[in-house]
């Protein structure tokens, strides 16, 4: 059961936050705020720490977080084992490391909140967040394409089956241009899921990724952007849909 009602979001000061929170259960959402203290107010409502109300919503959210220096304390190691470059092919590898990662801080998180998730990574986070903090770049390219992945967040948060409907939040208190893209790949369409991703700056949403010719190519995903308040666009064709996923419900908002 959702805490989020009226009287939870009263403490987030920008009306439209507020609204989107009450009533979206459809659309992938990306808000951009005008400073870190509103992320901090999302970030208290959603990990149920205000009082709910007769009138909380039914349905599931899920709070994901990323803070700057659990993401530093990874990528200093990278930095240092020279595993990034400006080629194509070392920013596709620049990329493969950002999924993993983010998978793995993800999934400690997740591994918590809701110790009846399942995923056959969930015994090895520490050996795989080892690639990222100690061991040396030859040895992480050993095992790269078995690490865990974003798909298997997908895929663990889908086989929980958590009271429908479900959203994932995302509240971003870090800046880097690859993190950005990472996250633009939660914009997911494909699950049962929303994803509502909250950032002080950044550019969610938008991905570059390159053609057989290795020109660059941007890809936008589905998504509804707030900028500051005020609503700013929807990339969802009109007669889009999202996956329900069997046993889900509507709620009608």
């Amino acid at each position: 059961m959702s805490s989020i009602s009226q009287q939870t979001v009263m403490g987030i000061e920008t009306d439209i936050i507020r609204e989107e929170l009450l009533g979206n259960f459809e659309k992938n959402a990306v808000f951009e705020v005008y400073r870190a203290a509103i992320l901090s107010k999302i970030e208290r409502v959603l990990r149920k720490e205000a009082t709910g109300s007769a009138e909380e919503i039914e349905g599931t959210d899920i709070l994901l977080t990323l803070e700057e220096q659990a993401i530093s304390e990874h990528i200093d190691h990278a930095y240092r084992e020279d595993m990034f470059g400006i080629s194509v092919p070392i920013t596709l590898r620049k990329r493969a490391f950002w999924n993993h990662l983010v998978a793995i801080l993800f999934m400690r998180q997740l591994k918590k909140a809701y110790p009846s998730i399942q995923s056959d990574h969930l015994d090895l986070l520490d050996e795989e967040e080892s690639y990222f903090t100690e061991k040396e770049f030859k040895d992480y390219l050993e095992v790269e394409s078995q690490l865990i992945t974003r798909e298997d967040i997908f895929k663990s948060i889908e086989d929980l089956k958590l009271p429908a409907p479900v959203r994932l939040h995302i509240v971003v208190n870090a800046a880097h241009h690859s993190l950005d893209d990472e996250i633009s790949y939660y914009l997911q369409d494909s699950y049962p899921f929303t994803t509502m991703v909250y950032v002080e700056r950044g550019n969610i949403g938008y991905i570059t990724t390159w053609d057989e010719n290795r020109k660059p190519v941007c890809e936008t995903r589905k998504f509804k952007y707030f900028k500051r308040g005020e609503f700013i666009e929807d990339t969802y064709p009109r007669t889009s849909k999202r996956k329900t996923g069997l046993g889900n419900k509507k709620k009608n908002t």
